[in-house]
């Protein structure tokens, strides 16, 4: 009977959660999002780029929360930001209970063919 107590105590004193790899891609990158998730919030803990198949960078993306029922495909989105004609991307920072919703954004670096992470300017 304490065996069995004990068995159920360890079981029960671990957090529940899952991980999900989603996939995003255009014609000249691929990313490939860790979605972490808990009881009732996720969050986006690694965006590994590739060009051809090849890791090209690592991303840890700064603290970002959604929903465990907000659907993937609104949470990233690949365009050009900047209108220099190459790949940015972002990601939602978190949703608010209003309409202006936060991103973080990564622009591309031509030079090292890098994103490198924009910073948000406050004024």
């Amino acid at each position: 009977m304490r065996k069995t107590l004990l068995i159920l105590i360890i079981l029960f004193s671990f957090e529940l959660y899952s991980q999900e790899i989603i996939k995003f891609s255009d014609a000249e990158f691929e990313f490939c999002l860790t979605k972490k998730c808990g009881e009732t919030d996720c969050e986006i803990t690694k965006i590994e780029v590739l060009k051809n198949g090849i890791l090209t960078q690592t991303i840890k993306p700064s603290k970002n929360y959604f929903s465990k029922t907000f659907p993937n495909d609104q949470l990233f989105a690949i365009e050009d930001m900047n209108f220099d004609g190459k790949t940015d991307f972002r990601l939602m920072e978190f949703l608010p209970a209003g309409p202006n919703v936060p991103f973080l954004f990564w622009i591309f670096n031509p030079t090292n063919e890098l994103f490198k992470k924009k910073q948000n300017t406050k004024k």
